[in-house]
């Protein structure tokens, strides 16, 4: 788990109970749990309302996970008891001071409860960087927090996650570069070499998606259709097909799929895709002037790059 790091700073929600509990139960762990470099991460919940508690009794349980164990491993595909009114992680990680750009290990803690508020806190392990810092958020007030243990955590309680992306048009563009750079390197092919528009054109997922002749797509049908596939596949049909298992991915199964909400979903299959900076910096190593500019043209067109 990565950070990033700032002055200390306080955000706080005002003055909502669940977040008040939340924001309350955060520090604890961060004070209770003792955990060092390395350690096996910590799961916790908060039961309340159950036949074997009183009215106003609380219970929390802290499991420790297997050494080199990953809460996702834990919480994916997980259905939280109906009286667990709140669940959490606590573990250690790396944060990135902002100012000097150093790294250093930090132990946080992220708790979401059933209402749909949340709060997280963190702080340095070395002890030299200040304060703990936190955060948090009444259930409906403000955007949702989001990353794969916040998205775990929410879809573990059946609570919706912040909502995806506006379309899935840089899923197909990083999918068709990063095929780009496969088959160049595969070909063995010298740097700057020469590749037909048409073959780098039939790379591009519309072409099978659509059955195109890429021989046949001059560069606005091409933006066009890479276009079309984008609103007509969006991440909820995405989603849905991967759940059937008619459209695979690597990293997610259909049960996974299924489990997931479409904003956890594309973000879990964006977090996958190389970075488009990278993957745009390795083509052009790769193609000659002239095909880079078809690629160039097509990425501008749908507005990802700008071309001086």
């Amino acid at each position: 788990m990565s950070r990033t790091h700032r002055p200390s700073r306080r955000a706080r929600s005002g003055t909502d109970p669940g977040v008040e509990r939340l924001e309350a139960l955060a520090s604890v762990l961060l004070a209770g749990v003792v955990l060092e470099r390395g350690d096996p991460p910590r799961l916790v919940r908060l039961r309340a309302g159950s036949d074997d508690l009183g009215p106003d009794e609380l219970e929390l349980g802290v499991l420790a996970l297997d050494e080199g164990a990953h809460p996702l491993e834990a919480l994916v595909g997980f259905e939280a008891p109906s009286d667990w009114a709140a669940i959490g992680v606590v573990a250690t990680g790396r944060a990135t001071d902002l100012d000097s750009g150093r790294r250093f290990p930090t132990v946080s803690v992220q708790l979401t409860g059933r209402d749909g508020s949340w709060a997280a806190t963190w702080r340095p392990l070395d002890g030299s960087r200040g304060e703990a810092e936190a955060c948090s958020g009444a259930a409906g007030a403000g955007p949702l927090p989001f990353g794969r243990i916040d998205d775990a955590l929410r879809r573990a309680l059946g609570l919706p996650t912040a909502p995806p992306p506006a379309g899935t048009k840089m899923l197909w563009i990083t999918q068709w570069l990063d095929a780009i750079v496969e088959a160049v390197a595969a070909n063995d092919a010298a740097p700057r070499s020469r590749w037909p528009v048409a073959a780098l054109v039939a790379m591009h997922p519309v072409v099978a998606a659509f059955d195109l002749d890429p021989a046949a797509l001059h560069l606005t049908d091409f933006v066009a259709q890479g276009d079309k596939l984008a609103a007509w596949r969006d991440w909820a049909q995405l989603r849905q097909a991967c759940a059937a298992g008619v459209w695979e991915h690597a990293e997610l199964d259909p049960t996974t799929a299924a489990w997931l909400d479409d904003g956890a979903f594309a973000r879990w299959v964006l977090g996958a895709c190389p970075e488009l900076d990278e993957l745009r910096s390795a083509v052009g190593v790769l193609l000659d002037r002239a095909a880079l500019a078809i690629v160039d043209a097509a990425l501008s067109a749908w507005g990802v790059i700008d071309i001086p």
